[in-house]
């Protein structure tokens, strides 16, 4: 629940793309996926949405992707993570 003076909304984050500045993958092209997660107040953390892989992505990953909207408090923040599949 929000505390006093603390505004509280809702928030669909859209993924287009992405530019990597390196290589994460030693075995060829890249299969990059994103992750996002809320960071509350409290150091908290929750998953609320990931990207489908982009196969052979590589350095330039396209996603086009739109998470559910999510309750969101004014003091929380959002991380993106872009990942590699066969880092897993």
């Amino acid at each position: 629940s929000a505390g006093p003076g603390e505004d509280v909304g809702f928030v669909a984050i859209k993924i287009l793309k992405a530019e990597l500045l390196r290589n994460f993958d030693n075995s060829g092209k890249m299969d990059p996926f994103a992750v996002l997660e809320w960071m509350s107040p409290d150091g908290s953390r929750s998953e609320i949405s990931r990207t489908p892989i982009h196969w052979a992505g590589h350095m330039h990953p396209q996603w086009n992707h739109t998470s559910r909207a999510q309750q969101f408090f004014s003091k929380d923040m959002l991380e993106v993570q872009v990942l590699e599949k066969d880092a897993f």
